[in-house]
Protein backbone atom coordinates (compact mmCIF):
# COMPACT_ATOMS: atom_id res chain seq x y z
CA UNK A 1 0.00 0.00 0.00
CA UNK A 2 2.43 2.65 1.36
CA UNK A 3 4.76 1.79 -2.02
CA UNK A 4 2.28 2.16 -4.82
CA UNK A 5 0.76 5.23 -2.91
CA UNK A 6 3.79 6.65 -3.27
CA UNK A 7 4.99 5.62 -6.40
CA UNK A 8 1.15 7.65 -7.76
CA UNK A 9 2.42 10.43 -6.08
CA UNK A 10 5.62 10.78 -8.07
CA UNK A 11 4.16 9.68 -11.18
CA UNK A 12 1.82 12.75 -11.17
CA UNK A 13 4.68 14.63 -10.18
CA UNK A 14 6.46 13.68 -13.71
CA UNK A 15 3.33 14.13 -15.43
CA UNK A 16 2.67 17.24 -14.67
CA UNK A 17 5.88 18.99 -14.75
CA UNK A 18 5.88 18.41 -18.59
CA UNK A 19 1.93 19.75 -18.61
CA UNK A 20 2.02 23.61 -18.21
CA UNK A 21 5.28 25.47 -18.03
CA UNK A 22 5.53 28.61 -19.91
CA UNK A 23 9.00 28.80 -22.71
CA UNK A 24 10.24 32.20 -21.17
CA UNK A 25 9.74 31.73 -17.67
CA UNK A 26 12.57 29.43 -17.28
CA UNK A 27 15.29 31.56 -18.33
CA UNK A 28 13.91 34.84 -16.82
CA UNK A 29 13.82 36.97 -13.21
CA UNK A 30 10.43 36.53 -11.38
CA UNK A 31 9.86 37.96 -7.88
CA UNK A 32 10.47 35.41 -5.33
CA UNK A 33 9.18 35.47 -1.86
CA UNK A 34 10.97 33.90 0.82
CA UNK A 35 7.57 33.15 3.50
CA UNK A 36 9.12 35.58 6.16
CA UNK A 37 8.18 38.52 5.66
CA UNK A 38 8.54 39.38 1.79
CA UNK A 39 5.43 41.42 0.13
CA UNK A 40 4.35 43.66 -2.22
CA UNK A 41 1.61 46.70 -1.33
CA UNK A 42 -0.83 47.39 -3.85
CA UNK A 43 -3.72 49.75 -4.04
CA UNK A 44 -7.47 48.89 -3.18
CA UNK A 45 -9.75 47.19 -5.62
CA UNK A 46 -13.20 47.40 -5.07
CA UNK A 47 -14.21 43.96 -6.24
CA UNK A 48 -17.43 44.77 -4.74
CA UNK A 49 -18.81 47.40 -6.88
CA UNK A 50 -17.63 44.96 -9.89
CA UNK A 51 -20.27 43.08 -12.07
CA UNK A 52 -17.65 40.19 -12.56
CA UNK A 53 -13.91 39.82 -12.27
CA UNK A 54 -11.06 37.41 -12.64
CA UNK A 55 -7.91 37.27 -10.53
CA UNK A 56 -5.70 35.46 -12.15
CA UNK A 57 -1.78 34.62 -11.32
CA UNK A 58 1.41 32.17 -12.49
CA UNK A 59 3.30 31.02 -9.94
CA UNK A 60 5.96 28.36 -9.01
CA UNK A 61 6.98 26.68 -5.84
CA UNK A 62 4.35 28.15 -4.16
CA UNK A 63 2.87 27.46 -0.92
CA UNK A 64 0.60 30.06 1.72
CA UNK A 65 -0.91 33.15 0.36
CA UNK A 66 -0.88 34.43 -2.93
CA UNK A 67 -2.96 37.32 -3.24
CA UNK A 68 -5.02 38.52 -0.29
CA UNK A 69 -7.24 41.54 0.25
CA UNK A 70 -8.85 42.81 3.26
CA UNK A 71 -9.17 40.97 6.76
CA UNK A 72 -9.15 36.93 6.55
CA UNK A 73 -11.20 35.47 9.25
CA UNK A 74 -11.92 39.30 10.77
CA UNK A 75 -15.13 40.18 11.02
CA UNK A 76 -14.87 42.54 7.75
CA UNK A 77 -14.68 40.72 4.59
CA UNK A 78 -12.34 39.38 2.21
CA UNK A 79 -11.07 37.89 -0.82
CA UNK A 80 -7.65 35.91 -1.47
CA UNK A 81 -6.14 33.29 -3.34
CA UNK A 82 -3.97 31.00 -1.34
CA UNK A 83 -2.71 27.04 -1.70
CA UNK A 84 -3.82 26.26 2.07
CA UNK A 85 -6.56 23.77 2.15
CA UNK A 86 -9.71 24.38 4.93
CA UNK A 87 -13.30 24.85 4.91
CA UNK A 88 -12.37 28.71 4.71
CA UNK A 89 -9.12 28.46 2.67
CA UNK A 90 -7.94 28.03 -1.00
CA UNK A 91 -9.58 30.39 -3.52
CA UNK A 92 -11.89 32.32 -1.74
CA UNK A 93 -14.14 35.47 -0.45
CA UNK A 94 -16.37 36.50 2.43
CA UNK A 95 -19.76 37.96 2.02
CA UNK A 96 -22.25 39.83 4.14
CA UNK A 97 -20.80 39.99 7.61
CA UNK A 98 -17.65 37.19 6.82
CA UNK A 99 -19.65 34.48 5.73
CA UNK A 100 -16.89 32.66 3.31
CA UNK A 101 -17.05 30.65 0.04
CA UNK A 102 -13.92 28.97 -0.67
CA UNK A 103 -12.96 26.58 -3.26
CA UNK A 104 -9.37 24.58 -2.24
CA UNK A 105 -6.87 24.05 -5.10
CA UNK A 106 -4.52 22.10 -2.39
CA UNK A 107 -0.72 21.95 -2.57
CA UNK A 108 0.92 22.78 -5.92
CA UNK A 109 3.12 20.30 -8.29
CA UNK A 110 6.96 21.11 -7.43
CA UNK A 111 9.19 22.91 -10.22
CA UNK A 112 6.01 23.74 -12.12
CA UNK A 113 4.62 27.04 -13.55
CA UNK A 114 1.01 26.70 -11.97
CA UNK A 115 -1.93 29.22 -13.35
CA UNK A 116 -4.72 30.14 -10.93
CA UNK A 117 -7.59 31.66 -11.94
CA UNK A 118 -10.62 32.90 -9.74
CA UNK A 119 -13.36 34.26 -11.17
CA UNK A 120 -17.23 35.77 -10.33
CA UNK A 121 -19.43 36.25 -13.08
CA UNK A 122 -22.42 37.92 -11.23
CA UNK A 123 -24.29 34.60 -9.91
CA UNK A 124 -21.56 31.69 -10.14
CA UNK A 125 -17.79 31.29 -8.30
CA UNK A 126 -15.04 29.21 -10.59
CA UNK A 127 -11.45 28.33 -9.65
CA UNK A 128 -9.33 26.75 -12.49
CA UNK A 129 -6.26 25.13 -12.31
CA UNK A 130 -4.08 24.90 -15.43
CA UNK A 131 -7.35 25.40 -17.46
CA UNK A 132 -8.65 22.73 -15.65
CA UNK A 133 -12.08 23.39 -13.56
CA UNK A 134 -11.87 22.45 -10.49
CA UNK A 135 -15.29 23.75 -8.90
CA UNK A 136 -17.83 25.88 -9.67
CA UNK A 137 -20.65 27.17 -7.37
CA UNK A 138 -23.31 29.47 -6.28
CA UNK A 139 -21.98 32.47 -3.96
CA UNK A 140 -22.98 36.19 -3.38
CA UNK A 141 -21.01 39.38 -4.62
CA UNK A 142 -17.59 39.63 -2.36
CA UNK A 143 -17.80 42.05 0.29
CA UNK A 144 -18.43 44.75 1.17
CA UNK A 145 -15.02 45.61 1.60
CA UNK A 146 -12.86 48.38 3.61
CA UNK A 147 -11.24 50.61 1.34
CA UNK A 148 -8.03 51.15 3.36
CA UNK A 149 -7.09 47.81 3.12
CA UNK A 150 -4.66 47.21 0.68
CA UNK A 151 -4.54 44.10 -2.15
CA UNK A 152 -1.02 42.54 -0.74
CA UNK A 153 0.72 40.04 -2.61
CA UNK A 154 2.95 37.19 -0.55
CA UNK A 155 0.89 38.08 2.65
CA UNK A 156 -1.99 39.07 4.02
CA UNK A 157 -3.36 42.11 4.23
CA UNK A 158 -2.27 42.11 8.49
CA UNK A 159 1.08 40.04 8.46
CA UNK A 160 3.65 41.31 10.58
CA UNK A 161 7.53 39.82 10.94
CA UNK A 162 6.52 39.42 14.61
CA UNK A 163 3.07 37.15 12.95
CA UNK A 164 4.32 35.79 10.10
CA UNK A 165 1.89 32.88 9.42
CA UNK A 166 0.28 34.95 6.87
CA UNK A 167 2.99 35.10 4.66
CA UNK A 168 3.37 33.01 1.25
CA UNK A 169 6.55 31.39 -0.08
CA UNK A 170 7.30 30.46 -4.13
CA UNK A 171 7.80 32.29 -7.39
CA UNK A 172 5.03 34.95 -9.05
CA UNK A 173 5.69 35.72 -12.40
CA UNK A 174 2.99 36.93 -13.18
CA UNK A 175 -0.58 38.69 -11.94
CA UNK A 176 -3.71 40.17 -14.04
CA UNK A 177 -7.21 41.55 -12.77
CA UNK A 178 -9.71 41.66 -14.88
CA UNK A 179 -13.40 42.68 -14.86
CA UNK A 180 -14.78 39.90 -16.48
CA UNK A 181 -15.23 36.11 -16.63
CA UNK A 182 -12.20 35.41 -18.75
CA UNK A 183 -12.55 31.57 -18.81
CA UNK A 184 -15.31 29.19 -19.38
CA UNK A 185 -14.30 26.13 -20.10
CA UNK A 186 -10.50 23.95 -20.13
CA UNK A 187 -8.39 26.09 -21.65
CA UNK A 188 -3.94 26.43 -22.32
CA UNK A 189 -3.46 29.22 -20.12
CA UNK A 190 -1.30 32.26 -21.93
CA UNK A 191 2.25 32.43 -21.22
CA UNK A 192 2.23 35.75 -21.42
CA UNK A 193 0.00 38.66 -20.78
CA UNK A 194 -0.70 41.90 -22.34
CA UNK A 195 -3.27 44.45 -20.93
CA UNK A 196 -6.58 45.15 -22.94
CA UNK A 197 -9.66 47.52 -22.14
CA UNK A 198 -10.59 45.02 -19.29
CA UNK A 199 -7.95 44.42 -17.43
CA UNK A 200 -8.12 46.22 -14.27
CA UNK A 201 -4.30 45.48 -13.17
CA UNK A 202 -1.55 43.89 -14.88
CA UNK A 203 2.29 42.93 -13.56
CA UNK A 204 4.80 40.99 -15.29
CA UNK A 205 8.46 40.69 -15.30
CA UNK A 206 8.21 43.86 -16.90
CA UNK A 207 6.76 45.94 -13.96
CA UNK A 208 9.63 45.16 -11.87
CA UNK A 209 11.69 48.76 -11.53
CA UNK A 210 13.74 48.47 -8.53
CA UNK A 211 11.91 48.83 -5.59
CA UNK A 212 8.28 49.49 -7.42
CA UNK A 213 5.44 46.80 -9.20
CA UNK A 214 4.32 48.92 -12.18
CA UNK A 215 1.37 48.37 -13.37
CA UNK A 216 1.13 47.62 -17.11
CA UNK A 217 -2.60 48.61 -17.44
CA UNK A 218 -3.98 52.39 -17.76
CA UNK A 219 -4.95 52.32 -14.45
CA UNK A 220 -1.43 52.81 -12.68
CA UNK A 221 -1.93 50.86 -9.63
CA UNK A 222 1.52 50.47 -8.81
CA UNK A 223 2.82 48.21 -5.86
CA UNK A 224 6.05 48.82 -3.21
CA UNK A 225 8.30 46.10 -2.83
CA UNK A 226 8.53 45.06 0.94
CA UNK A 227 11.74 42.45 0.71
CA UNK A 228 10.72 40.64 -2.20
CA UNK A 229 13.46 39.46 -4.58
CA UNK A 230 14.18 39.80 -8.28
CA UNK A 231 16.17 36.49 -9.49
CA UNK A 232 16.24 33.94 -11.53
CA UNK A 233 13.08 31.55 -11.82
CA UNK A 234 15.20 28.41 -10.92
CA UNK A 235 17.92 30.04 -8.15
CA UNK A 236 16.16 28.59 -5.42
CA UNK A 237 15.92 24.74 -5.20
CA UNK A 238 12.91 23.86 -3.11
CA UNK A 239 13.00 21.12 -0.67
CA UNK A 240 10.28 18.78 -0.88
CA UNK A 241 8.78 16.41 1.62
CA UNK A 242 5.85 13.98 0.69
CA UNK A 243 4.78 10.40 2.18
CA UNK A 244 1.63 8.89 2.93
CA UNK A 245 -0.68 8.97 6.13
CA UNK A 246 -2.54 5.46 7.18
CA UNK A 247 -4.64 5.58 10.17
CA UNK A 248 -3.45 2.86 13.42
CA UNK A 249 -4.73 0.02 11.05
CA UNK A 250 -2.12 0.81 8.38
CA UNK A 251 -5.25 1.86 5.94
CA UNK A 252 -4.72 4.93 3.97
CA UNK A 253 -6.30 7.75 5.53
CA UNK A 254 -7.70 10.66 3.43
CA UNK A 255 -8.40 14.18 4.39
CA UNK A 256 -5.85 14.25 7.09
CA UNK A 257 -4.69 17.95 8.06
CA UNK A 258 -1.46 18.56 8.03
CA UNK A 259 0.60 21.56 9.50
CA UNK A 260 4.46 21.77 8.75
CA UNK A 261 5.61 24.69 11.57
CA UNK A 262 8.97 25.82 12.58
CA UNK A 263 10.37 28.86 15.00
CA UNK A 264 8.47 29.34 18.36
CA UNK A 265 4.57 28.93 18.73
CA UNK A 266 3.01 32.37 18.17
CA UNK A 267 6.40 34.17 18.54
CA UNK A 268 7.94 33.92 15.52
CA UNK A 269 6.47 30.73 14.32
CA UNK A 270 6.06 30.24 10.28
CA UNK A 271 3.73 27.00 9.02
CA UNK A 272 2.27 26.01 6.07
CA UNK A 273 -1.34 23.77 5.82
CA UNK A 274 -1.70 20.61 3.70
CA UNK A 275 -4.72 17.81 4.03
CA UNK A 276 -3.87 14.48 2.38
CA UNK A 277 -5.54 13.20 -1.25
CA UNK A 278 -7.68 9.58 -1.33
CA UNK A 279 -4.37 7.54 -1.13
CA UNK A 280 -3.32 9.33 2.26
CA UNK A 281 -0.55 11.08 -0.20
CA UNK A 282 0.55 14.86 0.80
CA UNK A 283 3.26 17.20 0.21
CA UNK A 284 4.97 20.36 1.06
CA UNK A 285 7.34 22.88 -0.65
CA UNK A 286 9.61 24.85 1.42
CA UNK A 287 11.70 27.10 -0.69
CA UNK A 288 14.33 28.22 2.43
CA UNK A 289 14.03 25.46 5.02
CA UNK A 290 14.97 26.43 8.63
CA UNK A 291 17.06 24.09 11.21
CA UNK A 292 14.27 21.95 12.50
CA UNK A 293 10.44 21.55 11.63
CA UNK A 294 7.20 20.21 13.53
CA UNK A 295 4.98 18.55 11.96
CA UNK A 296 1.01 17.94 13.42
CA UNK A 297 -0.86 15.93 11.62
CA UNK A 298 -5.08 15.40 12.44
CA UNK A 299 -8.33 13.86 11.71
CA UNK A 300 -11.22 14.10 13.67
CA UNK A 301 -9.84 11.85 17.53
CA UNK A 302 -6.47 10.41 15.51
CA UNK A 303 -3.53 12.75 15.76
CA UNK A 304 0.38 12.49 15.17
CA UNK A 305 2.59 14.84 16.38
CA UNK A 306 6.20 14.61 15.46
CA UNK A 307 8.83 17.23 16.04
CA UNK A 308 12.56 17.96 14.95
CA UNK A 309 12.19 17.42 11.38
CA UNK A 310 15.59 18.77 9.66
CA UNK A 311 15.27 19.53 5.83
CA UNK A 312 17.87 20.46 3.51
CA UNK A 313 18.27 22.96 0.65
CA UNK A 314 17.03 21.38 -3.01
CA UNK A 315 15.97 17.55 -0.86
CA UNK A 316 13.30 15.41 -1.00
CA UNK A 317 12.46 13.72 2.14
CA UNK A 318 10.08 11.04 2.19
CA UNK A 319 8.14 10.71 5.80
CA UNK A 320 5.76 8.17 5.99
CA UNK A 321 3.70 7.82 9.76
CA UNK A 322 0.16 6.88 11.03
CA UNK A 323 -2.44 8.95 13.14
CA UNK A 324 -3.56 7.29 15.92
CA UNK A 325 -6.03 8.06 18.82
CA UNK A 326 -5.64 10.71 21.08
CA UNK A 327 -7.35 12.65 23.58
CA UNK A 328 -6.42 16.06 22.15
CA UNK A 329 -9.96 16.93 21.72
CA UNK A 330 -10.78 16.75 25.55
CA UNK A 331 -7.54 19.23 25.55
CA UNK A 332 -8.40 21.78 22.57
CA UNK A 333 -10.31 24.43 24.87
CA UNK A 334 -6.49 24.72 26.21
CA UNK A 335 -4.47 24.84 23.11
CA UNK A 336 -3.40 28.11 23.33
CA UNK A 337 -1.27 27.35 26.32
CA UNK A 338 1.03 25.67 24.12
CA UNK A 339 3.63 28.43 23.41
CA UNK A 340 6.38 30.57 25.17
CA UNK A 341 5.46 33.40 27.17
CA UNK A 342 7.25 36.14 28.70
CA UNK A 343 5.82 38.53 31.63
CA UNK A 344 8.10 41.72 32.40
CA UNK A 345 7.48 43.70 35.70
CA UNK A 346 9.56 45.76 38.37
CA UNK A 347 10.04 44.65 41.87
CA UNK A 348 9.98 47.49 44.48
CA UNK A 349 13.67 48.17 44.40
CA UNK A 350 13.44 49.06 40.76
CA UNK A 351 14.77 45.91 39.63
CA UNK A 352 13.50 43.93 36.32
CA UNK A 353 11.20 40.81 37.00
CA UNK A 354 10.82 38.35 34.55
CA UNK A 355 8.40 35.42 34.68
CA UNK A 356 8.87 32.57 31.64
CA UNK A 357 6.46 29.92 30.82
CA UNK A 358 7.07 27.11 28.60
CA UNK A 359 4.29 24.63 27.39
CA UNK A 360 4.24 22.22 24.84
CA UNK A 361 2.18 19.39 24.34
CA UNK A 362 3.58 15.53 24.48
CA UNK A 363 2.78 11.89 24.25
CA UNK A 364 0.72 12.46 20.61
CA UNK A 365 -0.55 15.16 22.67
CA UNK A 366 -2.54 13.32 24.82
CA UNK A 367 -0.41 15.92 27.68
CA UNK A 368 0.42 19.19 28.05
CA UNK A 369 4.11 19.52 29.77
CA UNK A 370 5.30 23.26 31.05
CA UNK A 371 8.01 24.54 32.73
CA UNK A 372 8.33 28.22 34.68
CA UNK A 373 10.97 30.39 35.43
CA UNK A 374 11.51 33.69 37.48
CA UNK A 375 14.41 35.93 36.81
CA UNK A 376 15.09 39.31 39.19
CA UNK A 377 18.02 40.85 36.76
CA UNK A 378 18.91 38.03 34.99
CA UNK A 379 19.39 35.67 38.31
CA UNK A 380 16.87 32.46 38.45
CA UNK A 381 15.47 33.11 41.50
CA UNK A 382 12.08 30.50 41.36
CA UNK A 383 11.72 27.59 39.17
CA UNK A 384 9.26 24.73 38.54
CA UNK A 385 7.87 22.32 35.97
CA UNK A 386 4.04 20.34 35.79
CA UNK A 387 1.78 18.17 33.55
Amino acid sequence: MKTRSVLSLASLFLLLACTFNPASAAEEQVLFFDGNNDFVDCPFIAFDKLNAFTIEVWVKNWGGYIVNQGGAGDPENGIWLSTDEGPTDGCAWESDKGKNYAINIGSLIPDQWTHIALQYDGKMQSVFLNGALVKKQEAPKPGPFDASRKLTIGATEMSRPDLPWGFGSGYLRSLRISTIVRYQERFQPAADWSADAKTLMLYTPASVKKSKLVDLSKNGWHGDIRGARFIAADEIKPTILSGVVTDAEKRAAADVDIELSCGIPYINERWLSNKTNANGEYHFIVNEPGKRYQLYARKDSLVQSLADIHLQQGERTLLNFSVTPSAYLNFSWAKFLAAHWLSKSMTKEGKERKLFFNCAWTNNRNVLKWDWAIQVADQTMEKGFGL
